[in-house]
């Protein structure tokens, strides 16, 4: 169903139709829980696990952990206050940029794991924080590695 959402956003002709299928094949995400760790040796492996409610500065994460999943993100940024992060995406064209921000927010439903986005014509600024715990949390950097995946895609 969000397959055909995804592709649906887009005309059915040429690279449009060829970008929606390469969003679909970059954010598959099989379905059943994985657990939640934090250790990560890569990109791939974080992009690999899932989501899952947190609540309470017990989830917070440590600078040093930050620091750590911060070199697995290239383009992505601590926000001044170090509460969140985020990544600047650019695009050629307004409906690269549409298709970026509606794989986006599939990705945000199935993790239930929300950013902010805030769309321009040939831009999305994408921000991570976890509001329940007052931070940065594990969830924020899955989610940021699986946009990241979209980012192959150009």
């Amino acid at each position: 169903m969000a397959r055909r959402a995804i592709a649906s956003v887009l005309p059915d002709h040429g690279t449009e139709r060829s970008i929606a299928r390469a969003i679909m094949e970059a954010t598959h995400i099989p379905p059943g829980p994985r657990p939640m760790t934090t250790i990560t040796a890569s990109l791939t492996d974080l992009a690999a696990l899932t989501c899952r409610p947190l609540k309470g500065a017990e989830h917070l994460l440590p600078a040093r952990e930050v620091e750590r999943l911060m070199g697995l993100l290239p383009g992505w940024s601590v926000s001044e206050e170090g509460r969140g992060i985020r990544r600047e995406y650019r695009f050629r064209q307004y409906f690269e940029t549409m298709a970026f921000v509606n794989a986006v927010a599939w990705i945000a439903h199935r993790e239930d794991h929300h950013p902010d986005l805030e769309v321009g014509y040939s831009r999305c600024l994408v921000g991570l924080s976890t509001h329940e715990v007052g931070g940065l949390s594990l969830n924020d950097f899955i989610v940021a590695a699986k946009i990241e995946a979209l980012g192959t895609l150009r």
